[in-house]
């Protein structure tokens, strides 16, 4: 019981961070575009997978590669958000004795497609950086954050299948 009383006060935390940090990216997208020097002096820069492998001084314009770097970093912020929500949701859940609840299976399914998504989003922000020629930016996948994804996906159905275990214990009674 003291590990989810952690837990719930922990993804609260997380959750508030995970809002701040979505605002506050979208302050650094403003940036990009009125300063991007600010940002970044030399070196690369890395978010979720994407990164600016040039000094931005070598770059003809970096405020195109800056944005779609931090827009990448506020997305991942916002979904984090979602599945830390999600997670407190669950704790709670399971605190009230009721684990076994169609909500329950509910959020942990969208956890598992938000943890699929974060890396994807990655992928796709190459496509996209790929097809409008962005210079000094690629991105990779996060294989870790995919395998985790799909490990939630799979669990959710563990509690789906516990749901109805519950339903049947519950119409014997």
């Amino acid at each position: 019981m003291k590990l989810l009383k952690a837990g719930k006060v922990i993804t609260i935390v997380m959750e508030v961070i995970a809002i701040i940090g979505a605002v506050l990216g979208l302050s650094v997208v403003v940036m990009a575009f009125v300063n991007p020097q600010l940002l970044l002096e030399n070196g690369t820069f890395n978010i979720n997978g994407i990164d600016i492998t040039k000094p931005l001084h070598l770059i003809e314009n970096p405020s195109l590669p800056m944005a779609l770097v931090f827009l990448t970093g506020v997305v991942t912020m916002s979904i984090t958000a979602l599945m830390v929500h999600r997670m407190h949701g669950i704790i709670v859940e399971t605190m009230a004795g009721r684990p076994f609840q169609p909500c329950t299976v509910k959020w942990m399914k969208q956890i598992g497609y938000c943890a699929v998504a974060v890396p994807l989003l990655g992928a796709v922000m190459s496509i996209v950086a790929m097809l409008l020629s962005v210079d000094g930016l690629h991105a990779t996948l996060d294989l870790g954050g995919l395998l985790m994804g799909v490990l939630v996906l799979c669990l959710t159905q563990v509690f789906a299948y516990g749901l109805e275990l519950q339903k049947d214990v519950d119409e014997l009674l």
